[in-house]
């Protein structure tokens, strides 16, 4: 529940050396994440702020990969993670498909879910919550698991010179402030990415999976309610390997998220 106490805020100390402040920074992300450093040479600073149950923060890192293991929704089953990249590149995987992302775009991840990442040396903006407050659509938040935001996109624009000037607030919420600016935050964070999924799930683009063979869309159309549904299931209905299937969906942009897309575009039908 958000309270009314002054945002609280957790900085790793500048009085620590380079080196301490990466040793906390994995700590600090052991429970969600396996932290693997890639750059030896530099120290990373973290300075994040608690608004009730959504967390607020930045981070400058050298180089890394995130992986989110097997298990952690004992953890947190329904949390939510928004990363908005303010320098560097991050390059994810998200049930088999490749995402990308650059200095402005923002990424969302079901952190009930595993997927890896890896980041250059960087600074990145974050937000992170429960999916009851952030998930663009109550109870599917699963289905925006590695969307990508782009920096070009009003919508993101918008959001991204919010988010950077609530976090420049923070030191300042008080009393009433904190519940106001985290649930302003929250829709507006809601709003964005299921505006712009919408837009991506119903337009006609190119590689939607017109030129796929009819037994092949109607397989993924029959069985899309099944948590089954995956490359390794199709492969054994129609006696394909995995490579050969690969090939076939590579224009859509694999299997994965050609059955994603599919699960959206009837998402937003219902």
């Amino acid at each position: 529940m958000l309270t009314a106490n002054p945002a609280s805020r957790v900085l790793v100390s500048s009085q620590e050396t380079p080196v301490e402040r990466m040793a906390r920074w994995r700590e600090a992300l052991q429970p969600l994440f396996r932290v693997e450093r890639l750059d030896h040479s530099a120290g990373a600073e973290i300075d994040l702020y608690h608004l009730g149950d959504l967390v607020v923060g930045r981070f400058r890192a050298p180089g890394q990969v995130f992986r989110r293991h097997e298990g952690i929704e004992a953890l947190e089953a329904d949390g939510m993670l928004a990363l908005l990249i303010l320098d560097g590149e991050l390059a994810a995987t998200v049930d088999e498909v490749e995402v990308h992302a650059i200095p402005g775009d923002l990424v969302l991840f079901d952190q009930s879910r595993a997927y890896s990442a890896s980041l250059s040396s960087a600074e990145v903006m974050f937000v992170q919550g429960p999916a009851k407050l952030l998930a663009p659509r109550p109870g599917e938040d699963e289905l925006f698991h590695g969307s990508v935001l782009r920096g070009s996109n009003p919508s993101c624009q918008l959001f991204q010179g919010y988010l950077r000037q609530l976090y420049a607030s923070c030191p300042r919420l008080m009393g009433q402030d904190v519940s106001r600016v985290g649930n302003a935050l929250a829709s507006l964070l809601r709003s964005t990415v299921r505006g712009f999924v919408e837009d991506d799930a119903t337009g006609e683009q190119e590689g939607d999976g017109a030129n796929l063979p009819e037994p092949f869309r109607r397989y993924v159309e029959t069985h899309l309610a099944s948590s089954d549904l995956s490359a390794e299931a199709m492969g054994n209905a129609f006696g394909m390997s995995r490579a050969a299937l690969y090939r076939l969906f590579a224009p859509t942009g694999g299997v994965a998220r050609y059955i994603r897309m599919q699960r959206l575009r009837r998402a937003m039908k219902d």
